[in-house]
C-alpha cells in the first residue's frame, strides 16, 4: 500500500465524517422544526450516500488497508452478506409509493407490513449488511472503517427519525415500535422519547 493511498484514505474518511456530521445536523434540525426535509437537504443526503458508495467501491477495489483474512471464505461469506443486504434494502424501498415518501419529504402512510413487519429499518440494515459484506469479501480494512462510520451515522439519525414519525403517526407508530425491532426482530423494541 503506497503512502499516497493511505493519505487518500485518511483524507476521504475525514471528509466523509465531516460532511456526514453536517448533513445529519441539518436533517435533525429540519425534522425537529418542520417535520419534513427540505429538497436541498434531501439532495445533500443522497449525494452523501453516493459519496460513501464511491469511497466504499474504491476501498474494496483497491483493497485499501488489507486485512489478513483467508480469501475464499471471506469472499463467500462477504458475498452472501452483500446479496442479503441488497435484497433487504430493495424490499424496504419497494414498499414506498413515491420518492418523496421514500426520502422523508412527504410521509403518506405508516408501513408495518412486508419486510417492515420484521424490521423498522430494513433499508438501513440492508445497506449496512451489503457494505459489511463488500468490506469482508474484499478484505479491506478501510472499507470496514467506512461501514462502521456509516453505521454510526445511522445510529445517530434513527432516533430523530423515530421522534418525527411518532409526531406524524402518533399512537399507531408507538404500537408499531413496541412490537417491531429497530433492526432485527425482537431487538430494539421500545418507544422513543418524545
Amino acid at each position: 500500500m503506497t503512502s499516497r493511498t493511505n493519505i487518500q484514505a485518511l483524507t476521504t474518511g475525514a471528509a466523509l465524517a465531516g460532511l456526514t456530521a453536517a448533513v445529519l445536523r441539518r436533517m435533525e434540525q429540519q425534522y425537529s422544526h418542520r417535520d419534513t426535509l427540505a429538497p436541498g437537504t434531501v439532495a445533500a443526503m443522497y449525494g452523501l450516500y453516493g459519496s460513501h458508495a464511491a469511497a466504499l467501491g474504491w476501498a474494496c477495489r483497491r483493497r485499501v488497508w488489507p486485512l489478513p483474512l483467508p480469501p475464499r471464505p471471506a469472499r463467500a461469506l462477504g458475498g452472501a452478506m452483500a446479496a442479503t443486504g441488497v435484497a433487504a434494502a430493495l424490499a424496504g424501498v419497494r414498499t414506498f409509493s413515491s420518492t418523496a415518501q421514500l426520502s422523508g419529504t412527504a410521509p403518506e402512510a405508516l408501513h408495518t407490513t412486508g419486510v417492515y413487519r420484521y424490521s423498522r429499518n430494513p433499508q438501513y440494515l440492508g445497506l449496512q449488511l451489503a457494505a459489511a459484506g463488500a468490506a469482508l469479501a474484499s478484505r479491506s480494512g478501510f472499507a470496514a472503517l467506512l461501514t462502521a462510520q456509516t453505521w454510526s451515522a445511522y445510529r445517530r439519525w434513527i432516533p430523530s427519525e423515530e421522534a418525527h414519525l411518532l409526531r406524524v403517526f402518533g399512537a399507531p407508530y408507538r404500537r408499531y415500535i413496541r412490537r417491531t425491532g429497530r433492526f432485527l426482530p425482537g431487538m430494539g423494541r421500545r418507544a422513543p422519547s418524545s
